[in-house]
């Protein structure tokens, strides 16, 4: 019997299909996320796909089977799969340097040369990228300015800026634009006729409304709610598609398919082998040629997830029994396609073996704080000082003569991170340290460090002087990277973004590194005016501008 077959026929299949559109409805109530789009498949065809809430919320417009979604990082699947293509047409050699095919690439620094492997498995050593240019040409010329930290293929770090490269090396040895090669290659051979290979104006009317966090200078909360995102045009290829979630499912059959397809392979079983091989990971996955892969008893599972502003995504399947889920949201956060997709497609392979229904994932927002006792005590003294005491089921905190409540950082994995639900605190999430022995010795929010009883290091710090010009709050028009903060705080300059997540600032020449000594990222603060720095600059070109308020 087949997978097919074997859905269609079990009478637990449409009860599988009715639990996990409950629990969308169940995460919409919860999170106050617009709505999903969900396709499953297996091998032969889509077998079902689910609609649930709005697609455009004041206009009421329901999501439907023809409603466009935008892909983001599930992109570099294709992406990697055109690459592949060439390889066996033998323009692309893996391992040659990317100046082969595309002349004017270079990366500043004396690193050795970078190779389309290294752009692939996200080792070159380059910056992610940060989208401060419309155009995909030009931010990549600007990694000229750059210079990268370690060598190539030495470790991974994510790279949306390296995938551009890569289309605009599959233009320049092809003579066609990006978006006429996903379609040629992939979209006609596989029957997809309803999504487009770029996001521009001319679709708009066809694409859900994409939503973003009401307040979006601070970590996303349940109340905070959401707004319609920033509109915009992109067509690189690092994440430019729009597709309906039917069209989604039939790419992802296809992989399920080792690139077979109704009229003809995309892939050769050898090309997509070569794409899920193990290259740069960690013990849980790796990361081949554009495609995610499981790892320990989930080794079977290939996929991608994606962001966009204002959408989420996922793509997941199973190549041992053949299905496999797309999942669509039209919210940034919190990121929900993942879990979403790993649910449905526990149930799916339930069915399919016969086994029993797993059961609902626990839907955590934050009001349940495990451990909370040992977050209770007082940090600080004199007028620096707060107070974390039970109240209730939950925890408060005493700070400036107030008492203002603590939760978790919404589906942060982290839970020593907590927010406070207070308009003005809310910018800054509290954070606990521990010691070696796993013991609670300080708290910090934003440039404010707060010894615990347990802490018994140095309480103050020499910092140089100029320093002191860099603190603020900066901004930008970057619609993916809007702003960020600056705090000074344990002798240590921090770059805190608005979702709470925050990196060192790591001297080297008159600038710093962004989060470590080996990172790609680096930074300089300039325009100094009454001893306030009014811009910070990235080594890539892109600006941010002090701006008023905190």
């Amino acid at each position: 019997m087949t997978t097919s077959q074997a859905l269609k026929t079990n009478t637990r299949f449409p009860d599988a299909l009715d639990r996990i559109r409950a629990h969308c409805e169940r995460l919409i109530e919860a999170t106050g996320v617009p709505g999903f789009a969900i396709a499953i498949t297996d091998r032969t065809e889509t077998l079902a796909t689910l609609e649930i809430g709005p697609a455009n919320v004041d206009a009421g417009t329901p999501i439907t089977p023809g409603t466009l979604f935008e892909t983001g990082s599930i992109d570099k699947v294709i992406t990697a799969a055109l690459l592949m293509q060439l390889v066996d047409e033998q323009k692309l050699d893996l391992r040659a340097p990317v100046r082969e095919y595309l002349p004017w690439f270079e990366v500043g620094g004396d690193r050795p040369p970078i190779t389309t492997h290294h752009l692939l498995t996200h080792t070159a050593g380059i910056f992610n990228g940060m989208d401060h240019s419309p155009d995909a040409a030009s931010e990549a010329w600007s990694l000229r300015f750059t210079k990268p930290a370690i060598d190539p293929g030495e470790e991974p770090g994510y790279s949306n800026l390296g995938y551009k490269v890569l289309g605009l090396m599959l233009e320049h040895l092809t003579g066609k634009s990006y978006q006429a090669l996903v379609r040629e290659r992939i979209f006609e051979p596989l029957g997809i006729r309803d999504s487009h290979p770029a996001i521009t104006n001319a679709m708009r009317d066809q694409l859900a409304v994409g939503y973003v966090p009401r307040l979006g200078d601070r970590p996303w909360q349940v109340e905070h709610g959401f707004v319609p995102a920033t509109w915009l045009e992109t067509g690189s290829a690092d994440g430019c598609l729009a597709m309906t979630s039917g069209d989604l499912a039939t790419w992802l059959r296809a992989l399920l398919n080792e690139g077979a397809g109704p009229e003809g392979a995309v892939l050769t079983r050898e090309q997509f082998r070569r794409m899920t091989e193990a290259e740069a990971g960690d013990d849980e996955s790796w990361y081949g040629y554009g495609i995610e892969r499981a790892r320990d008893d989930r080794q079977n599972l290939i996929g991608h997830d994606g962001d966009m502003v204002g959408y989420t995504s996922a793509m997941l399947g199973d190549l041992m029994i053949g299905v496999g889920v797309v999942v669509f949201c039209n919210a940034t956060e919190p990121f929900l396609p993942t879990p979403v997709a790993e649910y449905a497609l526990e149930m799916l392979q339930a069915v399919v073996r016969n086994a029993d229904l797993p059961p609902e994932p626990e839907i955590e927002t934050g009001e349940r704080i495990p451990n909370a006792e040992s977050y209770i005590g007082t940090y600080g003294a004199g007028d620096d000082q707060v107070t974390i005491f039970r109240a209730g089921d939950g925890l408060t905190m005493e700070i400036d003569g107030r008492q203002v409540a603590l939760a978790r950082l919404p589906f942060s994995s982290d839970p020593d991170v907590m927010v406070l639900k207070d308009a003005e605190l809310s910018r800054f999430p509290p954070r606990f340290g521990r010691n070696d022995a796993g013991e609670i010795v300080d708290c910090w929010m934003g440039d404010r460090w707060i010894p615990g009883t347990g802490y018994d290091g140095p309480t103050t710090f020499d910092v140089p002087e100029e320093w002191r010009a860099c603190p603020g709050h900066y901004r930008s028009h970057i619609p993916w990277d809007a702003g960020f903060r600056v705090v000074l705080r344990k002798g240590q300059l921090w770059r805190i973004r608005y979702d709470g997540v925050d990196f060192p600032l790591v001297p080297e020449g008159d600038g710093f590194r962004v989060g470590g000594a080996d990172s790609p990222a680096w930074l300089r603060f300039t325009d100094i005016a009454d001893g306030k720095a009014l811009r910070l600059v990235y080594e890539n070109g892109a600006e941010f501008y002090r701006f008023f308020l905190p």
